[in-house]
């Protein structure tokens, strides 16, 4: 598993103990001379160890772990700061993330944010998702936002955009959104074989 430390902007790396040797294999300079590996983290079943995730907003945190074919997206949710955080998974298919990205944020200017109200029609017209315009066209965003692990808010806009901002691909500020990068370079191949379902 991969962790993003947005404190140290640096990636910290938990495998499992059966799979020292070949860890231990890939951490050569000679396969790693442009990746700094910040830190191996063990474990066991037996024996785990608490990771302190920064807070979005001091209510909740987010981990996103890339796999060939989608992310995962583990959210934390806190109901008030002395609350253990609640956790819930979502796994988003890598191909709708994509299409997101070069249907919608690749063809807005680099650097300008754009609302909710702006974004969300577009997602949902991508995806053919017509229950959430009336007949004259107007779309309902109310209607399109609900709970997000389960809603097709979640799925097709919440967390596509959590792991875009992960990979550091576009930036939030409050409710806008905006596109920073011209391109993504850094992501693991798709497979043809689906490995999640969604």
């Amino acid at each position: 598993m991969k962790f993003w430390d947005t404190g140290l902007k640096k990636y910290f790396y938990l495998f499992s103990v059966k799979n020292i040797t070949k860890i231990c294999a890939l951490i050569d300079p000679l396969k790693f001379e442009n990746t700094e590996v910040l830190s191996i983290l063990y474990h066991t079943k037996e024996e785990y160890e608490d990771a302190e995730i920064k807070s979005w907003k001091g209510k909740s945190g987010y981990q996103v772990t890339e796999f060939p074919n989608y992310y995962r997206i583990i959210s934390y949710q806190k109901k008030d700061e002395h609350s253990k955080p609640s956790r819930s998974i979502a796994e988003i298919p890598k191909e709708r993330v994509l299409q997101v990205w070069n249907e919608i944020f690749m063809k807005i200017p680099l650097g300008k944010y754009h609302k909710y109200s702006y974004l969300a029609p577009k997602v949902c017209r991508l995806f053919k998702l017509e229950r959430y315009f009336k007949e004259n066209g107007e779309f309902q965003g109310d209607k399109f936002q609900g709970k997000r692990t389960s809603s097709d808010y979640g799925r097709y806009y919440y967390f596509v955009c959590v792991v875009l901002i992960d990979q550091g691909l576009i930036q939030r500020k409050g409710q806008h959104l905006a596109r920073i990068k011209n391109e993504w370079s850094k992501q693991i191949e798709i497979q043809e074989e689906r490995t999640c379902e969604d």
